[in-house]
């Protein structure tokens, strides 16, 4: 990398501290929707957040730059989402098991873990695998396609 690309290179942490308070906020809310009503809810909900966390951090990005993302922006975005995201989501998960568990039903759970097998185990971190790479693509092309909307949007011409 040169030194005149690091100059140009955009601050992408604004925009991902936006998506991962959204994200999280979207997910204690869907947290609490299960705990309350039992529902069973499902997998798809997950990357409907993310969607939803993606549409704030982009229409700011457009604003502030009057621009969309260049590829190599959403692919930082979408890496750099990715991580801190998941990072944040198994946060948030672990704190309300042990807010609904509790300290022993955390311990179960550990150690209901250790006695699944490694077959099981193997099988959760395949899905858990499978469930990133959708997250990536989740967060790669709606980030391309909202900032491309959202410039499409700041650059329209009113009619007269």
């Amino acid at each position: 990398m040169t030194a005149a690309a690091s100059e140009t290179e955009i601050n992408l942490w604004p925009y991902v501290l936006q998506l991962n308070v959204a994200y999280v906020a979207g997910i204690v809310a869907y947290m609490l929707v299960i705990y309350l009503t039992g529902w069973s809810g499902n997998s798809g909900v997950n990357s409907g957040i993310l969607v939803a966390a993606t549409l704030l951090p982009m229409q700011r990005f457009v604003h502030d730059h009057r621009r969309a993302l260049t590829k190599r922006e959403r692919l930082r975005f979408a890496v750099l989402g990715l991580v801190t995201s998941t990072l944040l989501w198994l946060a948030v998960v672990a704190l309300f098991a042990a807010l609904i568990m509790g300290t022993q039903g955390a311990t179960s759970l550990v150690s209901g873990l250790q006695y699944v097998g490694p077959n099981y185990l193997t099988l959760m971190v395949v899905v858990f695998v499978l469930g990133c790479i959708v997250s990536f693509a989740v967060l790669y092309f709606m980030s391309g396609i909202l900032s491309r909307i959202f410039h499409k949007q700041l650059t329209r011409q009113p009619k007269s």
